[in-house]
């Protein structure tokens, strides 16, 4: 009884989009090979790492959710002051960050970008959540998830490359993996990669 005013909310949220925006991607997943087997090390991996850096993020936003007592204008000060130095330092942090998944999707940010990159989003995600701005956690977690995939991708490749699957692979995969630690939920987040 309670799936069918989901399935009525999700189809008219669809439509609605579709008609305002139109059936554009939000990224741009080129035409992949699937894994092979021999990968599996690097997917476990993958799946112990991004778990540690998901805990860390639930830990940053626990942390500045300390200050929830302090004023409004404070907290979103703080937040705009550390987005700001963040920002400077990477551009790519700002924003909601889907044109540095485009990019890292098909290879071209190197792999201290994409874990610079990677660290001071986390950072500024967990601040501001934590600070309480209205933001989201979905779309920040799948870039930080992308991006720390595509960076222990093109680990893993430099390590065995002949084994090395595509180099946007690893990052759907980190993309799935940080956010099913996040919102521990794993099968929405595979959900939401595939689709």
């Amino acid at each position: 009884v309670s799936f069918i005013p989901v399935i009525i909310a999700s189809v008219s949220a669809t439509l609605v989009s579709v008609a305002v925006f139109g059936r554009d991607l939000a990224f741009q997943v080129p035409p992949m090979d699937s894994a092979n087997l021999w990968e599996t090390p690097f997917f476990v991996a993958d799946g112990v790492l991004l778990g540690l850096l998901a805990a860390v993020f639930i830990h940053l936003v626990k942390t500045f959710g300390r200050f929830a007592e302090r004023p409004v204008w404070q907290r979103f000060a703080a937040a705009g002051a550390l987005t700001g130095v963040a920002g400077m330092l990477a551009p790519e942090v700002l924003g909601l960050g889907y044109d540095t998944v485009d990019a890292a999707l098909v290879g071209e940010i190197g792999v201290v970008t994409l874990l610079l990159i990677c660290a001071l989003k986390l950072l500024v995600s967990a601040a501001s959540s934590g600070l309480g701005l209205p933001a989201g956690f979905i779309g920040p977690v799948l870039v930080i998830g992308a991006l720390a995939g595509g960076a222990l991708g093109t680990i893993g490749g430099s390590i065995w490359p002949e084994e090395a699957s595509m180099p946007g692979f690893q990052d759907l995969v980190g993309m799935a993996a940080m956010m099913g630690a996040v919102l521990q939920a794993p099968l929405a987040a595979l959900m939401t990669v595939l689709e």
